[in-house]
């Protein structure tokens, strides 16, 4: 499939069965759109295979991230450089056969930073027990040499950033059984918000001067400022 350098488009939604990617893809260098990116186990297919595909564009599914064995791949794959981006899917596979540390998946979350255009964000199966929505600052190799020196997840600090999802509209999360605290602060143009079956999580909301559409379920508590919205919005909360 690396022959295919000329190809513009590749369109496989349908690939359920998929366990990875083509060895190679990251050949694929004219790719604009690709809807599906299975991480795999072999390197030919693995996330650093993203690198080289700088034109991406739209909507990408990037799944099968319990693959990545080694944090630095996530931090190759240059998410943040791919400004053309405005739907992402980051998506871990929950299988009882499937035994990780959380730390790993706190760090691989952290390093696949998109870039601050993105519109839409789901994250489905993520099994860290911390998130940020990427609102602290990245810069350099600190987070992960951080990571890689101490060999454990160094809790994220306070305040803001401007290098966060600033134009981000859409944020799922769904079965992240394992996050405890999400702290969303600086998400300055949000207008919906879903959390779903994430059963430890207590969300915790300061400030979201946009918001329009908020329903949590199955989470543990809702804690923060009253949040006031428009009347032709919706608020669904459930146990």
């Amino acid at each position: 499939m690396g022959n295919l350098i000329k190809l513009h488009h590749l369109n496989n939604p349908s690939t359920d069965s998929l366990e990875e990617m083509p060895q190679g893809i990251g050949k694929l260098t004219s790719l604009r759109t690709m809807c599906k990116f299975v991480v795999g186990n072999e390197i030919g297919s693995g996330l650093r295979q993203l690198k080289s595909l700088i034109h991406l564009q739209g909507t990408v599914c990037i799944s099968r991230l319990e693959n990545v064995k080694e944090i630095s791949a996530a931090k190759e794959a240059q998410l943040n450089g791919k400004r053309n981006l405005k739907d992402l899917l980051l998506e871990w596979n929950n299988s009882t056969s499937n035994i990780r540390e959380p730390e790993t998946d706190t760090c691989v979350l952290d390093l696949l930073k998109p870039h601050q255009s993105l519109k839409k964000l789901k994250i489905n199966g993520y099994g860290g027990t911390k998130f940020a929505i990427y609102t602290l600052s990245i810069t350099g190799d600190s987070l992960f040499s951080r990571y890689a020196r101490m060999g454990k997840w160094i809790p994220h600090g306070s305040g803001k950033s401007d290098e966060g999802l600033a134009d981000l509209r859409e944020l799922f999360l769904v079965s992240c059984s394992k996050l405890q605290r999400t702290l969303l602060e600086y998400l300055p143009s949000l207008e919906t918000l879903v959390i779903r079956k994430c059963e430890q999580l207590l969300v915790s909301i300061l400030s979201l001067p946009t918001l329009r559409k908020l329903t949590v379920n199955g989470c543990k508590e809702v804690v923060g400022r009253a949040i006031n919205l428009s009347s032709s919005s919706s608020v669904v909360l459930w146990d």
